[in-house]
């Protein structure tokens, strides 16, 4: 589950220094130089978890139990509501131990109970996993795949503002990637397709809130190519393609939604001893709607990362980006997506880690009169007691504006979290 508000401090602390959920992506982009590592990413012999051998599997189990407090439950403007919760989240992941290829899995569940809005409660489980086949010293393919049952949290622009209850949705993922290197030059690609499937809604009354025309088909495919200058710095080109399949069209439902898109773009990426590392990448993108009146977007695309490491104690992260968003609304299906962040990882001490995050975007929908502004800040503490527990303990505030003739709602939320990370 993927709850921007309630839970997403205590994830982002321990998502920065674990792989992403996507397995066939890699988890770095550019040469795997390995010159710095952040505050999240460092190792810690003597509070990092050991794992379970299993043959020639290491398995690592983990169980997060948190309880927190917001004050907007439902991201409303007015007549806001306070509530408790309490979530918990068994995983479990594994990889391989052989010298050559490589296998790797994680299921897991998370479970969110609210104390008095129990409409709210939640139920996640997915399972992932990828298969890497090496090709000699230089080169690799592997083949991924995620199932999932999610659900969107109240402040997501697509939740129905007259649901009693989150939107649930299923996804089913495959990818298929591949890269080698020549020399100085890495070539890679990637080829992905998921299928999402929403669940309808109901409103207090219970009246059915028909999900069915927000079913679709994703499919993407990419291409990149990273030329050496130095063992610092390469050049990167990369372009990509992706179609949009909706399973309803008129005159089912009211907008054809289906498009086409491509992206292309150049940059740079760098990994400096003890000062910086990261890409950033400029260039253009496009989605072509087939229902003219959605009209196309196109302009700028942008990707950009920046670590910096003022101190060895202290991680600065910066990232932005702009891209084209799917939309859940029936009158569109694009919105032209910017954000931009900043976040500081230091350590206190060596067990403990503090944190301080702002980020601010904006959503400019296509073919209607709509712009949400975005902000989000958070303030975390991570306390590794020792290698089988960890105490987190964090503050986020989550704040929309909206604008236009068909303006979302205005809303500030604040949530407050402590939790237990026990693992082995």
């Amino acid at each position: 589950m993927k709850r921007l508000l309630l839970l997403a401090a205590s994830v982002a602390a321990l998502n920065l220094a674990m792989a992403p959920s996507g397995f066939a992506q890699e988890a770095s982009p550019g040469f795997d130089r390995g010159r710095n590592q952040s505050v999240n990413e460092r190792p810690r012999p003597e509070f990092d978890p050991m794992g379970v051998q299993f043959r020639a599997w290491m398995l690592r189990p983990e169980l997060v139990a948190e309880v927190g407090q917001t004050n907007n439950v439902f991201a409303e403007d007015s007549n806001e509501d306070s509530d408790t919760y309490i979530s918990l989240r068994p995983r479990l992941q594994g990889e391989t131990t052989w010298s050559r290829h490589g296998a790797r899995f994680a299921v897991g569940a998370e479970r969110a109970a609210f104390n008095d809005t129990t409409n709210n409660n939640e139920f996640s489980p997915y399972a992932e996993g990828e298969l890497r086949l090496d090709i000699g010293r230089d080169g690799a393919i592997s083949v991924g795949g995620r199932r999932a049952n999610d659900s969107e949290g109240r402040t997501s622009p697509d939740q129905p503002a007259a649901a009693e209850s989150p939107v649930e949705f299923d996804v089913n993922e495959v990818s298929v990637a591949a890269r080698y290197t020549f020399n100085r030059v890495r070539v890679s690609a990637r080829a992905a397709a998921r299928d999402l499937d929403f669940q309808d809604a109901k409103t207090p009354g219970g009246v059915t809130l028909d999900q069915d025309d927000r079913d679709r088909t994703e499919r993407e495919f990419s291409v990149r190519g990273e030329w050496a200058l130095s063992p610092s710095v390469a050049l990167v080109a990369e372009a990509g393609a992706n179609t949009r399949e909706y399973d309803l069209n008129p005159p089912a439902v009211a907008v054809n939604r289906e498009s086409n898109g491509r992206s292309y773009a150049v940059g740079a990426n760098f990994d400096v001893t003890r000062l910086a590392r990261g890409e950033v990448t400029v260039g253009y993108l496009e989605q072509e709607f087939k229902d003219v009146s959605i009209g196309d977007i196109n302009g700028l695309a942008l990707n950009a990362r920046l670590d910096w490491f003022p101190t060895d104690r202290t991680t600065v992260g910066f990232t932005a980006n702009r891209s084209i968003a799917e939309t859940g609304l029936t009158t569109t299906a694009g919105a032209e997506q910017s954000t931009l962040s900043v976040r500081v990882d230091h350590e206190l001490r060596r067990n403990v880690i503090v944190s301080a995050a702002l980020s601010g975007g904006s959503r400019d929908y296509q073919g209607i009169d709509r712009q949400d502004d975005l902000r989000r800040g958070e303030l975390s503490v991570r306390y590794l007691v020792n290698r089988r527990a960890e105490l987190r303990a964090g503050y986020v505030v989550e704040s929309q504006s909206s604008g236009g003739a068909a303006r979302d709602r205005d809303f500030d939320v604040g949530t407050g979290f402590v939790a237990l990370a026990l693992r082995l």
